[in-house]
């Protein structure tokens, strides 16, 4: 999914330089793929993010038990 949204962006900024008349559509089309690749690198890095915070905090909780015992 990855490689494919990065190889259709290539495409499109590709055809930009080999055609002519389609400039726009194919600017636009090629920002659109890398759009969709960037959505998901975000949400994967939010995720990733709120993981780790969660982790986290079982962690200080585990430390703060043992420590009462």
């Amino acid at each position: 999914m990855i490689g494919r949204w990065n190889v259709l962006a290539a495409g499109g900024f590709q055809r930009i330089v080999k055609t002519s008349g389609n400039d726009i559509d194919n600017l636009m089309n090629a920002m659109s793929q890398l759009r969709k690749l960037y959505t998901l690198q975000y949400g994967l890095a939010i995720f990733a993010l709120i993981v780790i915070g969660i982790a986290a905090v079982i962690s200080m909780l585990a430390i703060i038990a043992s420590l009462g015992n």
